[in-house]
């Protein structure tokens, strides 16, 4: 390295240090509000899927962690997805037979025909 580069170097640690402690403040704070935001949505999961705490009243170790309700939500995703596809499957193969039987009691003389 040449004596510049070292020099630009000195400079730039000089202003990140006068820098830093708002730029950690700012970070720090930001953190926060994630890490916040993100339990506020890891409750409300929690509500949503109904989940129960079980825990007695000297225990808090029985409590859900986040990971676990996570955990329980993709369960409650794959569980519900597949019965969703099910129906959707049974719901196609109804329409299906139904349009069958339809077109077989519709007269569909009144069509012009396709030669024209």
């Amino acid at each position: 390295m040449n004596k510049n580069t070292k020099k630009l170097k000195r400079i730039h640690s000089r202003n990140d240090a006068k820098q830093s402690p708002l730029k950690r403040q700012f970070r720090n704070e930001n953190e926060k509000r994630r890490r916040d935001l993100f339990s506020k949505l890891i409750a409300n999961l929690e509500d949503l899927l109904s989940i129960k705490k079980i825990c007695s009243s000297n225990d808090q170790t029985n409590k859900f962690d986040k990971a676990s309700i996570l955990r329980q939500t993709v369960q409650y995703l794959q569980k519900h997805h597949h019965y969703l596809t099910n129906d959707e499957k049974v719901e196609l193969s109804n329409k299906r037979s139904t349009s069958s039987k339809r077109n077989n009691f519709l007269d569909f003389s009144w069509k012009p025909s396709s030669d024209i």
